[in-house]
């Protein structure tokens, strides 16, 4: 709904030639009859940029057709027209004069299902069949200027993992393959990128949007690698079956790109994460490997606490241990459980140990108190190893 004008000191002063829509996904979601998960997006038809900047409203950029109301925050947008006159999401020249029409404004949108808009008598606005296509719960691009916006393949890709009721109507698939060809998505910036991606991997079907792009082509171009490996498309699942942060998730996609630095921008947290997870592999090796022997053993777990920075912070430790001995195969299931149970109790140990008493109690003239803290903790994994867990 659109806040009422005589309520609002600001829309009050807006004149009455110029009408008001709310538009996008709010109205999408509420004929959806689901929570919105976008904010109210208003339009504003027959006015231009110095009407609106001097009745008070904040423009969000210099000439840009866009605003914030200065009490609710909430974004207000002239309508306007586009035109690609460069390349990626940001070659576009605006017109946002006062005959711009609702029409020629929902034209430039997306998807059908995006296109409508509702005013302030609440009746519905739909050009381009939105609500037809939201019933038959399909995503369908309104005109061939689709293609111009390459930015708007990850905005698909991403809905789908939010909506995966959701298909996708053929002709739009095919302009999605075309902008792949163009190669344009390169020039998008990584952080556009990202919090697509990003968004996607909070969905609730994140192997949707991944399914799309590399079906797209764009996978490859973003990663250079063709399509996620088998491993990793398992430890996925595990990851989202085990309700794994989309940390956890973006670390586990990019690990094995083509490309050290992915075309899209990983934060920090996840660049850790995704070193964490090729430690993890050598780590996996060694415990398969040394398992019998419990000195070798009882090295490559500190060595491996050291590297995972588990002692800074052991929140890592869970998450980290269910992607290294997730079952991958069925038949090897309760060996898989034995040693991630095993393990798992020899690290929390490791990190809850004081050593304060170890070091206060150090013999004076001892210079080499990381060996003391080393041969400390070597003796707890020791004990566990003889008295508690006996790996098969």
């Amino acid at each position: 709904s659109i806040p009422k004008r005589n309520c609002d000191s600001f829309l009050k002063k807006i004149p009455k030639r110029v009408k008001i829509y709310c538009v996008g996904g709010a109205v999408r979601d509420t004929l959806l009859k689901r929570k919105s998960t976008s904010d109210k997006d208003f339009l504003l038809v027959g006015t231009d940029y110095e009407e609106i900047s001097n009745i008070g409203f904040i423009p969000v950029g210099k000439k840009f057709p866009v605003f914030i109301h200065p009490t609710t925050k909430e974004e207000y947008a002239l309508a306007r027209t586009e035109q690609k006159k460069g390349v990626g999401h940001g070659g576009f020249l605006f017109n946002s004069s006062r005959d711009v029409s609702l029409k020629d404004d929902l034209r430039r949108r997306d998807f059908t299902i995006n296109a409508m808009a509702v005013d302030e008598q609440g009746n519905l606005h739909d050009y381009f069949s939105g609500k037809d296509d939201l019933s038959k719960k399909v995503l369908k691009h309104i005109g061939p200027s689709f293609s111009e916006d390459p930015l708007r393949l990850f905005r698909l890709a991403r809905f789908l993992s939010t909506h995966p009721e959701f298909t996708v109507h053929f002709k739009t698939i095919r302009l999605c393959k075309d902008i792949v060809h163009s190669k344009e998505i390169l020039t998008l910036s990584k952080d556009r990128i990202w919090k697509e991606v990003e968004k996607g991997l909070n969905g609730k079907k994140p192997f949707m949007m991944l399914d799309f792009l590399t079906k797209t082509g764009a996978w490859k171009n973003i990663t250079n690698t063709e399509k996620l490996s088998k491993t990793n498309t398992l430890k996925l699942h595990h990851a989202i079956s085990n309700n794994l942060s989309s940390e956890w998730l973006a670390a586990i996609i990019f690990s094995d790109c083509a490309w050290k630095e992915p075309h899209c921008l990983t934060t920090k947290k996840v660049k850790e994460k995704i070193k964490l997870l090729k430690h993890s592999k050598i780590f996996e090796d060694e415990v398969i490997k040394n398992k019998h022997d419990k000195d070798l053993l009882s090295l490559s777990i500190l060595k491996f606490a050291s590297k995972a920075r588990f002692y800074r912070n052991s929140e890592l430790i869970e998450p980290t241990l269910k992607l290294i001995f997730f079952n991958k195969n069925p038949d090897a299931k309760t060996n898989s459980i034995k040693l991630y149970n095993g393990i798992l109790h020899i690290f929390n140990t490791l990190v809850s140990a004081s050593v304060k008493n170890v070091m206060d109690q150090r013999p004076k003239d001892s210079n080499n108190p990381e060996e003391i803290i080393k041969s400390f903790r070597r003796g707890i994994i020791i004990n566990i190893l003889d008295n508690k867990f006996k790996f098969d």
